[in-house]
């Protein structure tokens, strides 16, 4: 090391205690009126809050520490309060018989304003002042707060000699309105209180004349006391809130709010008086000014809807400051062929909760969804949730069961439109210990309580000063009130972090550097490394949140900065918590872990507000408001988001511009799997990048491969993924097809629309590092409500290919939701990104690519109509598209390597009462190669009402061309059809009874074919049967000349408290219905509609139960799970059975015939927990025959509060007629118990065995070296971590793991395997005293038996505190490596000096 790099180290080092002194001289100096906030070693918060000192004393006090009690203003704005059992009583204070309450006037307060660099008060205003004098005259205890505003206008020379800045304008302009207020009401210096906030808090943002006017003017706050006679519930132990006016003190000391020596009590004291009441009743008030995630949800208090019976529905929102009002929206078809549309709308009360009761002619299947509105009609809404409709007598659901139900809504989160601006701070309040007969009310509204006697409640509140209530009352209004006050100031900041710097040197002996290819600590000369770390998130201006993070990692001092843009393209979110293998942070007790600033390098930045952004670090950029120019991507790198504050009539925000620059060092896939009727989905890649995966649903038509429905899954709870090994489970099996309204069954014996999982992620081929450049964006224009324009570009850089470029252009006109027409036109050039399709769940993979040198383009006019927009009276609805590609074109989803064209369309209408029609045709025309088209109609005819007659046709024509491909637009299969003409017919007979049970039988048969095809000759029985207000089955069975066809299933109605979860259910709608679908409009996502599913399941203990966590969309814990509420229990036992047998690509080279058989039980009882899973499919093609068998095991058993135990056991076998070689196995296993005590923490034990075997199928590659995994590995590993508190200044600790891994350099039995041995032993002791001594003493032993290689080391260091920012020590280690079967053994000791500084 050279005698520079020395010297700055030494400098670095030192320079950490200036730093420390010169925080806590400022802690220590903290003037009067200015905020200090909260400093200490663990971390800083600025909060502009005052250290206590008496409102409108004199200056010149002595400032105190910055750990007094914090002061806050004493404006009280009692929020949302509720009459009834609270009334309009505010808090009660002991002053003798009589009580005291502190009133504010939040109505009536005069805005003074000023001319531009005026500070007099112009005479309409003064004599304004008139009534307000009048009311205030002779009030007791009054104090007013009077705060000067200006423009952001400079002064002028003449001005700023007399006021200096704008912040003295404003000072001076509010001493004058002061003035006023003293000659008139005869008030006391002392009584009022001046300051000024300049240009920094304009009421407008503009730059004209008409918003400086308005920011120009002095606020006036005011306090008085008014005295009212009422008799306690129960004597308060201190009077908070009396402020005196006379005979102040510079200095006091006061306990728990009570004041020694007889002294008064000031406003701060209230509060510290009213934490200390808190605290003995259990109840807690916290406040966090950077959170502010709205949620909002509602539910239904029975799982079924009855015809005449009262139906109640109760919604949930944390944002109500901002509601104004709030409805629940019945939706439903009113045809059997119809879109879902509005049926009725129910206002809700104020409190979120409306009545409902069904009347006949209902359909059988309906939606709610709650909305919320703003004042100026802005709205929210929920996810559309389903619920049956039962006409038959079904046993009355138990009061308790309703209100239960009810309950498990409370805290969650459906929020699928947010449009209403939200900001400012979560204020949340928990307690336990509520006795029977009392309830509880936040803010004026009641809370649930438990079972146990606890509650949660969170609201998010504006920025200011607020007062928060709670209320513990029993039937007769008696009991407590608690009023704490507190202020969500405008720019508020969390800030932590660490600079740590070691110098040392080691003296060697032996090839220590030939063994660790390391130089630096083994060349006997000195070394010095470093590290710099930060964490930053706060407020400014009430409205931006800015969050910052640095951490430069462990390097030498002098590169400590050069390589400061290196990322690790492995690692983009730490999912720590979320699987057996990683981490110990969060085992075995309840705790999340949060990564608030992800990046893969070692920078994060991002500035936001509710509605925009701008960052650099790990982003998920995901555009599909367009077909032909889609971008998903996950990247590293810089992301803009602009959204305009102006909306759309229709709710749109009117101006949208997205921008990315990235440069990720990670390749692009997307693989598309059919769905197997199982739940296990190998990857192609093993070791993809961390967290990067995008994973969804998407159902497609079978004709042109359009996609008809889709949606997101949520990692940990629609899914689990294992990154290294590569593979996907969904926490439930996904069918080749869902549901479909069409009525002849073609394609196959499995009818229906295909159904596939759609799978993005980022992964780093090879071991060398890319440095491609990829870059993008879209910008989105509504002109006005009917027109809109946009514009989408983005641009791949690709090593070893050509780089894909890719743009378009899009421009909307809407009449309405109804009726619209879309023109898109895109242009790409270059190879396409890696895009494959899997038909058996990854054992296999076909790729599809298409690329140009040239440019190739695509064209696309989609349009949809509504007669009633059209026509008067109209009835009818009918959609139309055409899309052309050039070959070459490509694009995400889009992929074509021959020019096509494709054009179709679809109209349904009723025809009378009774009577319904609908068509439907599409065409594809593929240049060289295949063509298809297809039409079919259809009529259905309600003979009564309980029979239904439909009946249809449809003419299916297909030809190969001179070649065949793989069409890398629909993923559906595309090789070798057999050709020909086909015209099929259909009847069908539907019988609904009166008892909630259907019967339904169809026959179809073939009326001429040509060529090569087959006769589609079928005939077939189906039906459901509710067995209970929870449960009800369904199937269908047929056999024709297309084989055997078979599926049945569970639906379960569920609440968000079920823990079970059956099966995806699509809901049978046609083709193109569903909400949103095929109105380009819904969420921006082209046609997709929404994915409408049953009840839900829990497979992990990260997971809680399923159906609360589903609705808290993976965002963050909801109250619910974070407090430990059981408002109801879950049903004990659940169990469900799913089958599927049948056929599809028939008529193909391809054609595949399944069998899929599917169970799940699961068992919950409070502290036990416990779900299995079975599945099992036989596939049979020209290919291979092919089983899998997948069991999935979770347990989780909580012995008491201190005490968990954990279990897992995931496995999976596939078995291929080709060999062992086309196998693919996994075993996943894993126990664990954890000793976490809660209160009494001396001892924390740890400990956790885990069994891992994998053999990937035989298509799976290995990221590192590109090529098919040609080998198998299985390992144990187990380990127990404990630390023990001997006394308040010893603890000891150890640590043992001892591994057994097992490695096959074959995939089959023609290698052996081999194993390695090796285990960790490590034990620490500790020597503290608080802010004084640190000394600490370890070793450590590590064995690789088949190497016979052997490792120990010894550290001893000693530590000296200096403030609480900074700490100093020095130290010696010792490294002894022996290594028997070489003569490479060498030992390692030295010296090191280690200074460290934290914030």
């Amino acid at each position: 090391m050279s005698m520079r790099n020395l010297v700055a180290c030494g400098i670095a080092a030192l320079a950490l205690n200036p730093l420390a002194v010169a925080v806590a001289i400022a802690a220590e100096q903290c003037e009067v009126g200015k905020g200090c906030g909260l400093q200490g070693p663990r971390g800083a918060m600025e909060d502009e809050s005052l250290v206590q000192r008496r409102p409108f004393t004199p200056g010149g006090l002595p400032a105190l520490p910055a750990n007094a009690e914090r002061e806050l203003p004493r404006e009280h704005l009692i929020l949302w309060e509720l009459d009834g059992a609270l009334g309009k009583r505010e808090q009660l204070l002991d002053v003798g018989d009589e009580k005291v309450e502190s009133v504010v006037l939040r109505e009536g307060l005069p805005v003074v304003r000023f001319a531009s660099g005026r500070s007099a008060i112009p005479e309409r205003d003064s004599d304004a002042l008139d009534t307000l004098m009048k009311r205030l005259a002779g009030k007791r205890n009054l104090r007013l707060r009077l705060i000067g505003h200006t423009d952001p206008q400079h002064l002028s020379q003449r001005t700023q000699s007399i006021y200096q800045d704008n912040y003295g304008l404003g000072l001076q302009r509010a001493k004058e309105v002061g003035e006023l207020f003293r000659q008139r009401l005869g008030l006391k210096t002392e009584q009022l209180q001046f300051a000024s906030r300049g240009p920094d808090e304009p009421l407008a943002r503009g730059d004209d004349e008409r918003d400086w006017a308005l920011n120009r003017r002095v606020e006036v706050e005011i306090w008085y006391d008014e005295a009212v006679v009422v008799t306690p519930a129960k004597a308060e132990q201190c009077a908070p809130g009396n402020v005196p006016l006379q005979n102040v003190l510079p200095f006091m000391i006061s306990v728990d709010g009570a004041p020694l020596n007889n002294g008064e009590a000031g406003s701060a004291d209230a509060q510290r008086c009213v934490d200390v009441e808190l605290a003995k009743d259990l109840l807690q008030v916290r406040f966090d000014n950077l959170s502010t995630q709205p949620r909002l949800n509602v539910v239904s208090g029975a799982r079924v809807a009855r015809i005449g019976e009262v139906q109640q529905f109760s919604g949930y929102s944390n944002y109500l400051h901002w509601i104004k009002r709030a409805e629940v929206r019945i939706l439903g078809r009113k045809r059997l062929f119809g879109a879902p549309e509005l049926l009725q709308t129910l206002p809700l009360d104020p409190e979120l909760k409306a009545d409902w009761t069904p009347t006949a002619g209902l359909p059988e299947r309906i939606y709610y969804q709650l909305r919320v509105y703003d004042e100026q009609g802005r709205y929210d809404e929920t996810s559309p949730q389903a619920l049956s409709v039962a006409r038959g007598k079904l046993a009355e659901e138990p009061e308790a069961e309703v209100a239960a139900d009810l309950l498990a809504g409370y805290g969650g989160n459906r929020l699928q439109r947010h449009a209403i601006p939200v900001a400012g701070g979560t204020v949340t309040i928990n307690g336990k210990q509520v006795k029977d007969g009392q309830h509880v009310f936040v803010m004026g509204r009641p809370v649930p309580v438990d079972n146990q006697g606890k509650f949660a409640a969170a609201q998010i509140i504006p920025r200011g000063v607020h007062t928060v209530e709670v209320a513990v009352l029993d039937d007769d209004g008696k009991g407590r009130i608690y009023r704490r006050d507190l202020r969500l100031p405008q720019n508020d900041w969390f800030t932590v972090a660490i600079a740590d710097f070691t110098v040392g040197q080691q003296n060697t002996s032996g090839p220590a550097r030939l063994v660790t290819q390391e130089d630096r600590y083994y060349d006997d000369k000195l070394y010095a490394d470093g590290r710099l770390a930060f964490y930053t998130k706060g407020k400014i201006d009430g409205k931006y949140t800015v969050t910052g993070s640095v951490d430069t990692g462990e390097e030498a001092v002098d590169s400590l900065f050069s390589n400061f843009n290196d990322k690790d393209p492995r690692e983009f979110l730490r999912r720590l918590d979320s699987d057996s293998d990683k981490g110990w942070a969060t085992f075995g007790d309840d705790s999340t872990l949060v990564e608030d600033a992800p990046t893969r390098g070692k920078f994060y930045a991002k500035v936001e507000d509710e509605k925009s952004h701008a960052m650099w670090g790990n982003f998920r950029e995901q555009i599909r408001d367009t077909e032909l120019t889609q971008i998903d991507r996950s990247l590293y790198g810089g992301q803009v988001r602009y959204r305009s504050d102006e909306f759309t009539g229709f709710g749109e925000r009117r101006l949208q511009v997205e921008g990315f620059a990235a440069e990720p060092g990670t390749a692009s896939a997307r693989e598309d799997f059919r769905g197997t009727g199982g739940s296990l989905y190998y990857l192609r890649h093993q070791d993809i990048t961390e967290g990067s995966e995008r994973v969804r649903i998407e159902v497609r038509d079978p004709d042109s491969g359009q996609v008809l429905y889709a949606q997101d899954l949520v990692a940990g709870i629609d899914y689990e993924i294992n990154a290294l090994q590569g593979r996907v489970i969904l926490s439930q099996p996904l069918s080749a097809s869902a549901d479909g309204s069409l009525l002849i069954r073609s394609g196959g014996s499995l009818s229906g629309n295909p159904a596939f999982l759609v799978v993005g992620y980022e992964y780093s081929p090879g071991l060398d590092k890319l440095d491609d450049m990829a870059y993008g964006g879209r910008t989105s224009y509504w002109v006005n409500d009917k027109v809109r324009v946009g514009v989408t570009g983005s641009m791949q850089e690709q090593t070893g290919r050509e780089d894909q470029t890719l743009g378009g252009g899009d421009l909307l006109l809407r009449q309405s939701e109804g009726t619209w027409l879309k023109v898109e036109s895109a242009q790409s050039k270059g190879d396409s990104l890696d895009q494959r399709f899997s038909y058996d769940g990854g054992f296999g993979f076909d790729s599809a690519e298409a690329g140009s040198d040239s440019a190739a383009r695509a064209n696309r006019v989609e349009t949809a109509f509504d007669l009633k927009d059209l026509v008067e009276d109209g009835e009818g609805k009918g959609t139309f598209y055409y899309e052309k590609r050039d070959a070459g074109f490509s694009a995400p989803g889009r992929l074509s390597d021959l020019a096509a064209n494709q054009v179709g369309g679809s109209y349904t209408a009723p025809l009378g009462e009774k009577t319904e029609l609908t068509v439907k045709a599409d065409e594809t025309e593929e240049k060289g190669s295949r063509s298809r088209r297809s039409a079919e109609a259809q009529l259905a005819y309600d003979l009564s009402d309980a029979w239904r007659l439909s009946g249809g046709l449809r003419n299916d024509r297909r030809s190969n061309g001179s070649s065949s491909y793989l069409n890398g637009y629909d993923g559906l299969y595309s090789g070798a059809y057999d050709e020909g003409e086909r015209n099929d017919a259909v009847v069908q007979a539907l019988y609904h009874a009166e008892e909630d049970w259907s019967l339904y039988g169809f026959t179809q048969g073939t009326l001429s074919r040509t060529g090569e095809r087959s006769a589609n000759n079928r005939v077939g029985v189906g039906g459901d049967y509710r067995l209970n207000e929870r449960t009800a089955l369904n199937g269908e069975l047929s056999s024709g000349n297309l084989g055997l066809g078979a599926k049945a299933g569970v639906n379960y109605d569920a609440s968000d408290r079920t823990n079970l979860y059956f099966n995806y259910q699509l809901d049978s709608d046609r083709t193109d219905d569903g909400f949103g679908s095929r109105s380009g409009l819904g969420g921006g996502e082209g046609r997709v509609g929404q994915f409408v599913s049953g009840a839900r399941s829990r497979w992990t203990d990260t997971t809680s139960v399923y159906a609360e966590q589903r609705v808290q969309r993976g965002d963050q814990a909801g109250l619910i799970q974070g407090y430990g509420l059981d408002f109801a229990p879950d049903d004990h036992w659940s169990y469900g059975l799913t089958t599927e047998f049948g056929t599809f690509n028939a008529e193909t080279e391809y054609e595949l015939k399944r069998r899929a058989f599917g169970g799940k039980v699961g068992y919950s009882n409070g502290d036990l927990r416990y779900a299995s899973r079975l599945e099992y499919r036989e596939d049979h093609s020209q290919v291979q025959d092919l089983s899998v068998w997948l069991m999935r095991n979770n347990l989780s058993y909580k012995v008491n509060p201190d005490w968990r135990f954990i279990g897992k056991l995931d496995f999976s076998v596939g078995d291929s007629d080709r060999g062992d070689y086309y196998d693919g196995n996994f075993v996943e296993a894993s126990l664990g118990y954890a000793y976490r005590p809660v209160l009494n923490d001396k001892l924390n034990l740890l400990t956790k065995y885990t069994y891992l075997a994998d053999l990937p199928p035989p298509d799976q590659v290995s990221t590192a070296t590109g090529t098919n995994v040609d080998y198998a590995q299985r390992s144990h590993v187990f380990a127990i971590d404990g630390i023990y508190d001997l006394n308040e200044r010893w603890s000891v600790g150890g640590k043992y793991a001892y591994r057994l891994s097992e490695l096959r350099m074959s995939r089959d039995s023609s290698a052996d395997w081999f194993d390695s041995r090796g285990q960790l032993i490590a034990a620490r002791v500790d020597w503290h005293v608080v802010r004084k001594w640190d000394l600490m003493a370890e070793v450590r032993r590590r064995d690789e038996f088949a190497a016979k290689d052997s490792r120990v080391g010894a550290l001893v260091g000693v530590y000296r505190h200096f403030g609480n920012h900074f700490k100093a020590g020095v130290g010696y280690n010792f490294s002894d490596f022996s290594d028997d079967l070489t003569d490479l053994s060498y030992r390692s000791q030295g010296w090191f000096f280690n200074a460290i500084g934290k914030y």
